[in-house]
């Protein structure tokens, strides 16, 4: 018996919970394909800070990384760049929702797995799924206050799932085997709170992201971020809450 069957048999409370939200999203989608057709832009600008970040990257045809993409909507910094500003990219996400992704994002590469630091030698990963709070099992300060308020606040039950574990360089090198070779404009990392450990899977001196946007949850953890970038990226500023974009420093 498939497995998301015997969940709602186990808590079938969790039915009636999916059932309206499901359908709002369906119709939602439908909706915004519809008017997006039309080249109608309303409701393609998800990302919360939406005109703070247009006014820090005003190129159009640009070419973006995205490191936890979840389905290519929701609260997504890059969705508008591509709809509407030309820009393609990879988007890189370990749960389930990567098929979401590619059906929503059909002009950017969707890679379905979790980014780990050098050094980090087994193929898989633990995630624990809690959707758009899902953390590397373990991979954040708070972890089991994090997993509960995440059950609590969307209403779901967290579980561990086995996710490919891959280096960001890696992914990278793979993608230009293939593709023309790309400055990459824009990099966001959302992992929540496990961006470090993605950035020390990324040769930052053969790899030159002109910009970073990256999720940072404490004050800690940006000082441990800024340590690991040098001198080789500025803060340009907090564009929103948690996020923080950052500048490559060209050096002459």
């Amino acid at each position: 018996m498939p497995e998301k069957i015997k969940k709602y048999l186990k808590h079938p409370d969790l039915l009636f919970r999916n059932i309206l939200p499901y359908l709002a999203i369906k119709f939602a989608d439908q909706e915004r394909t519809f008017l997006e057709f039309f080249g109608n832009e309303s409701l393609s600008k998800p990302y919360t800070a939406h005109e703070a970040l247009l006014e820090k990257i005003p190129e159009e045809n640009g070419f973006f990384v995205e490191v936890g993409g979840n389905d290519g909507y929701f609260q997504d910094p890059t969705y508008y760049l591509e709809k509407f500003r030309g820009w393609t990219g990879i988007i890189i996400e370990p749960l389930p929702t990567a098929a979401a992704c590619q059906k929503n994002r059909r002009r950017s590469v969707v890679v379905r797995a979790a980014m780990v630091p050098f050094g980090y030698s087994e193929k898989t990963i633990t995630l624990t799924a809690c959707d758009k709070m899902s953390v590397i099992k373990n991979g954040v300060e708070g972890y089991t206050e994090w997993v509960q308020d995440a059950e609590h606040g969307q209403n779901i039950y967290a579980e561990d799932i086995e996710v490919p574990a891959r280096k960001l360089n890696d992914v990278l090198d793979e993608y230009f085997s293939t593709h023309p070779k790309r400055q990459i404009d824009l990099m966001t990392m959302d992992t929540e709170g496990y961006e470090l450990n993605v950035l020390k899977g990324l040769d930052l001196d053969a790899c030159r992201p002109t910009r970073l946007l990256i999720e940072i949850h404490t004050p800690e953890r940006r000082a441990e971020i800024e340590r690991h970038l040098g001198n080789r990226y500025h803060l340009v500023g907090q564009i929103v809450q948690k996020d923080y974009l950052y500048e490559r420093v060209e050096r002459l």
